[in-house]
């Protein structure tokens, strides 16, 4: 084997179904007789719950990359490892992600956060040479506002919305927004977002008559994953 070969042999690739599975183990309990899973125990366990084999290097690549460090620890509060639904959804998100492109049913990701708006109580001082810009700690509080936003991972296309605030009004706004003007030819839109309380079809209901928002309730169906946030 050249040497070439060799290197592209060890350039192993994995599926975002084989990371996800690798990273779910990294949270279950070490084996008996270990203190921490190591490269050489993922790849030993990785043999019995995979089709494909998978390196020892192809792992630690994949960890580095994800910033994963299984050799640290910290002390968290943590929810129940038993957590079928968590499965359930997780397994059901991973199945959507490894579809293949179609422009009549989309995949999209949809994600929201508040941002509170900070002005300055003193002007910055201007960078110079020699010298970096220096903004002054002390700062206004202006309000917050909600920044809304979608991405077509297999596209790269993506949209963001400003808005004041993030109630199940807005919600229901942007994804009438989403089917109406962005995938108006796609048959239905699939949305993966978190759990969070407004994201459900009944926030289409607080903002339009019924009919109305029966109708987008049939443009679009929801894949969740669970929302750390709420345990």
């Amino acid at each position: 084997m050249k040497r070439s070969d060799a290197s592209n042999h060890s350039r192993q690739k994995m599926t975002g179904a084989d990371e996800a599975r690798i990273i779910q183990l990294l949270c279950e309990p070490v084996p008996d007789g270990h203190a921490r899973w190591t490269l050489v125990l993922l790849e030993e366990k990785v043999k019995l719950m995979m089709a494909q084999p998978v390196k020892r290097d192809a792992i630690g690549r994949m960890l580095k990359k994800k910033q994963i460090k299984p050799h640290k620890s910290a002390y968290w509060a943590l929810p129940a490892r038993a957590d079928a639904a968590f499965v359930a959804n997780m397994e059901d998100v991973l199945d959507v992600y490894q579809r293949a492109y179609s422009a009549k049913l989309p995949v999209i990701c949809f994600d929201e956060k508040p941002v509170v708006l900070h002005g300055d109580v003193l002007k910055p001082l201007p960078m110079r040479p020699g010298s970096i810009q220096k903004i002054d700690y002390v700062y206004i509080r202006y309000g917050y506002c909600a920044i809304m936003g979608f991405i077509e991972p297999l596209t790269g296309k993506q949209y963001t919305d400003v808005r004041p605030t993030r109630k199940a009004v807005d919600f229901a706004e942007v994804v009438k927004h989403l089917v109406d003007d962005l995938y108006p030819e796609a048959e239905k839109v699939v949305l993966v977002m978190d759990n969070l309380n407004t994201h459900q079809i009944g926030s289409l209901y607080k903002r339009f008559s019924p009919a109305e928002a029966n109708g987008y309730g049939t443009s679009w169906r929801s894949t969740t994953h669970r929302n750390m946030a709420a345990g």
